[in-house]
């Protein structure tokens, strides 16, 4: 990329779409702070070049967005997606392909933001549009019913969910076999939702045969493979393999701490997960202290109402009461339970997990690069 920019000048076509393709190589890297920085300055030279309703223009927009999304800036990624969204749907040059990825983002971050009605009703019409503009065993229509399926799983539609989930891996093997990173993708939300449905034991076949292939993928310091280990520690510990479990949770929540934030979503993830891990050790005190701290940073970033916060809330309300904590156990859920039941709707699963003072287990999905 150098040499071409000293050759052609760093505005020049050529030059700009090997800046698009840095970016995403730093993104496969999991350098996500450096191609958020990277894609920004690309950003504005596009502009500069071609407008802001140019296809490539656009394209990098949703570039930006995704790094926006993969550092948890959620807010900043939601609008960006959206005005891309709203101005390729309205321009006669732009692809199918690109409408598609970017009505598939902007589900994608609805989701993330603890929308997740609203996150299925995008991910519905977008799949719709895959289906018919691209075919049914498009890779952009697999990724987006693989979004689709995390969507429905996190709303409660579990069966569905896990429908979907098996169709999308099956049909992306035989596509590409299952060393691709959609393949990978999609086995990690199958297994996600295999869990979530009760399939313990495949589930967790299923994600000791992913484990090691994200790690190939991926690197040892990769967030993706810190959330693949933070899905199979969640399993281990389902199935009674405890301090396998904290040893992993343990290691990822330190590789994504560095590699991210403390207070990033997948980082929250793996701290919520820490604490039932130490839960089932008997060791409660560290639960809670664990559990404060992260419902603490869970409602700086993400507010009261998200799932996520709720989930660390209802999480400590369990504890809570191990240590014969009644009151201050009360006072919690009472208010847990009434976000709950308001957000997701007291029909929700993990409403009535809450409501029977179990645990939640939250679990990781990786995006698309």
């Amino acid at each position: 990329m150098n040499r071409m920019r000293d050759v052609l000048g760093e505005d020049h076509e050529e030059t700009l779409l090997l800046r698009n393709s840095h970016g995403a190589d730093l993104r496969f890297r999991g350098d996500f702070e450096p191609a958020l920085q990277h894609d920004l300055d690309s950003l504005g030279r596009h502009e500069t070049v071609f407008g802001p309703e140019h296809r490539r223009t656009l394209r990098a927009m949703n570039n930006l967005a995704l790094d926006y999304l993969l550092l948890g800036e959620y807010d900043k990624a939601s609008e960006l997606q959206t005005t891309t969204f709203e101005r390729q749907r309205a321009s006669a040059g732009v692809s199918s392909l690109n409408v598609l990825s970017s009505w598939n983002g902007l589900a994608r971050i609805t989701r993330l933001q603890g929308q997740y009605r609203e996150a299925c009703d995008l991910g519905e019409d977008a799949y719709e549009f895959g289906v018919e503009q691209l075919g049914p065993e498009h890779p952009w229509t697999l990724r987006v019913a693989k979004d689709l399926s995390i969507a429905k799983r996190r709303d409660g539609k579990v069966e569905e969910s896990l429908d979907l989930a098996r169709r999308t891996f099956d049909t992306q093997v035989r596509n590409t076999g299952m060393d691709h990173p959609d393949a990978l993708a999609a086995g990690l939300c199958l297994a996600n939702a295999q869990r979530a449905f009760g399939e313990v034991a495949e589930a967790l076949e299923l994600l000791e045969d992913l484990t090691p292939r994200f790690k190939k993928m991926y690197g040892d310091d990769h967030p993706f493979k810190y959330g693949c280990d933070t899905n199979l520690a969640l399993l281990l510990r389902i199935n009674g393999r405890t301090e396998e479990a904290v040893d992993l949770d343990r290691a990822a929540r330190e590789g994504l701490d560095r590699r991210l934030a403390r207070d990033h979503h997948f980082t929250l993830t793996c701290a919520i997960n820490l604490a039932s891990d130490l839960a089932a050790m008997n060791e409660h005190e560290q639960a809670i202290r664990l559990g404060e701290s992260t419902l603490g940073k869970l409602r700086a970033r993400f507010g009261m109402d998200h799932p996520l916060t709720l989930a660390g809330a209802a999480n400590l309300v369990v504890d809570l009461l191990q240590l014969g904590a009644q009151q201050e156990a009360d006072e919690l859920k009472t208010d847990t339970l009434q976000r709950y039941r308001r957000v997701l709707g007291r029909g929700h699963p993990d409403v009535i997990v809450a409501e029977q003072n179990k645990r939640l287990d939250f679990d990781f999905d990786p995006p698309v690069l």
